[in-house]
């Protein structure tokens, strides 16, 4: 959507404009008016205009004076000027600059439109200019080392899509891994860092540790380099295409990392230990293998330095501990999701929220023991989510008169897994209802404020910047709130409200036509006069009989 703002000290002029571009021209604009140049200044000054549209013969400061205050402040605002006659000064004077367009009032309504569509255009072409998409290019490659650490992450967690989408999305961030073929995955840790590192010094080890580590493996393999949070490394491994066939790659790998240790102690004066998995893995054994490899970094790992530990079986195969030759659900593998699964429910997103949360607790209907360690992991884990969101927002009261609170975090108070999963789901649609209708009550009393606010004050300034900024809303964003939930234009309303006021003071008072006008916001009355006839069909006069 782009702004227009509308600038004309005749009032019903300024509003004729304006309904032209919100109903008639189909053109993606929000419209914006002021009565005078100070006040279209005063709007600039709150929300970025796009485009002014505005009368050139203006009092106190007219359509010259103000574009030349727009253009030091707005150089990218287009002005289009209009006026009733041709008058020469201003004519000449406005069209010395490229940057201005001029039209008479008496053009035709297509034309105005057309030269607004002109002007739009111009707009969508200059952000698309080729020196501001090669800076845009070169600020998406600074980004590629991010971008392609959080995609490695994801697939550590395994948080993908399907296979295709997987291959697209790792050539788009130009991560050398073919999906198709198998690959080997390391861990890495720095040995006993001094507590008071600096975290300039600490970068300085990760990036050393990086371009080391791809001296030597890029020689055999295509290497993706993966940092956690937590400071320890992930590394995959794919053999180049083309290269002589490695006979053992648990020597080959092994001999590489200890160049590696070597290296790293002798530049930075550290030691670091590894743990590789020494049988082939597919895409889909990634996020098992990362498991285990994390585990070991953390704890075996760290007994002694400067290690190589290689993991005796593929991760595919390896069980973990005794639990998991009985379970039949695996706690990492329902769980991987989690933060996604909060972020659906901050965001409000219900329907991905529900999706997700059915695949993460269905299986538990597989489990008998009510006590089995994978499943209560699973439903802490959630419940955790469920009762942080119902903390922020402070709705334990309301949902304690719906649901049983206490068994969200008591899982023995159900009877089956079956009935927790049911409780878990009823109380996830409960805070989603609501959060729904907080919201509905939070919008209905912005709106009564907005009325209230408007029918007290008919006589002054209600441009929809004042209104926005009385409910500290953008004023876009509250237009479309107000249309949305009273079914009228915010604009229709308050003319609705000064013409019903006006009716009532025509037939119940005295007043002159003059001072009618006023109340109701009008600066003149022929201001007045021609938007009540345009309105009800009858001049002030006429109506009151």
């Amino acid at each position: 959507m782009y702004r227009l703002l509308i600038v004309d000290d005749e009032i019903d002029v300024a509003e004729y404009f304006r309904r032209i571009f919100e109903v008639k021209s189909k053109l993606p604009l929000e419209v914006y008016t002021s009565y005078n140049a100070t006040e279209a200044l005063e709007c600039l000054n709150k929300t970025r205009i796009d485009i002014v549209l505005s009368d050139i013969k203006m009092p106190k400061m007219n359509g010259l004076q103000m574009y030349e205050k727009i253009k030091e402040k707005w150089p990218k605002c287009k002005v289009i000027f209009l006026s009733g006659v041709l008058e020469f000064d201003y004519v000449y004077e406005s069209i010395q600059n490229r940057d201005v367009r001029y039209l008479t009032k008496l053009e035709p309504t297509d034309k105005i439109i057309s030269t607004i569509k002109e002007v739009i255009d111009e707009i969508e072409h200059n952000y698309k200019e080729i020196v501001e998409m090669e800076k845009v290019q070169k600020k998406i490659k600074e980004a590629f080392p991010l971008l392609q650490n959080k995609y490695i992450q994801n697939l550590l967690y395994g948080i993908c899509d399907s296979h295709d989408a997987v291959q697209k999305r790792l050539d788009e961030l130009e991560i050398p891994i073919n999906i198709k073929d198998s690959l080997f995955m390391i861990g890495g840790i720095f040995d006993n860092l001094p507590d008071d590192i600096s975290l300039s010094q600490l970068d300085k080890n990760i990036y050393s540790l990086k371009s080391i580590s791809s001296k030597y493996f890029d020689r055999c393999y295509n290497s993706v380099f993966y940092i956690s949070e937590q400071k320890y490394f992930i590394w995959l491994l794919q053999q180049r295409k083309g290269n002589v066939p490695i006979k053992n790659h648990q020597v080959k790998i092994s001999g590489l990392l200890e160049y590696i240790q070597c290296s790293i102690r002798k530049n930075l004066d550290i030691t670091i230990t590894f743990v590789h998995e020494t049988s082939e893995i597919y895409i889909s054994d990634i996020p098992k293998c990362y498991s285990i490899i994390k585990r070991r970094l953390g704890y075996r790992a760290r007994n002694l330095n400067e290690s190589i530990l290689t993991l005796p079986d593929s991760c595919s195969n390896e069980i973990v501990n005794d639990m998991d030759k009985v379970n039949k659900i695996n706690s990492f593998k329902q769980l991987i999701r989690i933060n996604e699964l909060e972020g659906y429910l901050e965001l409000g997103q219900q329907e991905s929220f529900f999706s997700l949360l059915n695949r993460m607790v269905d299986n538990l209907l597989l489990v008998e023991n009510t006590e089995d360690n994978n499943a209560l992991e699973i439903y802490y884990r959630i419940s955790c989510v469920l009762l942080k969101y119902i903390n922020e927002w402070n709705m334990i009261g309301q949902l304690a008169e719906i649901i049983d609170i206490h068994k969200l975090t008591h899982v023995d108070d159900h009877r089956s897994w079956q009935e927790a999963i049911e409780y878990l789901k009823n109380i996830s649609q409960i805070i989603f209802d609501i959060h729904f209708k907080n919201e509905y009550i939070w919008s209905d009393n912005t709106i009564a404020i907005v009325q209230k606010y408007i029918l007290e004050n008919l006589d002054n300034d209600l441009s929809l910047i004042v209104l926005a900024e009385l409910v500290n809303l953008n004023p876009s964003y509250l237009s479309r709130l107000f249309k949305s939930h009273t079914k009228i234009n915010l604009y229709d309303y308050i003319l609705d409200m000064r013409m019903l006021k006006a009716k009532d003071m025509l037939l119940k008072s005295g007043e002159k036509i003059q001072d009618i006008a006023i109340a109701v916001g009008y600066e003149s009355a022929p201001s007045f006069t021609r938007a009540f006839r345009k309105y009800t069909g009858k001049t002030p006069t006429d109506y009151r009989g």
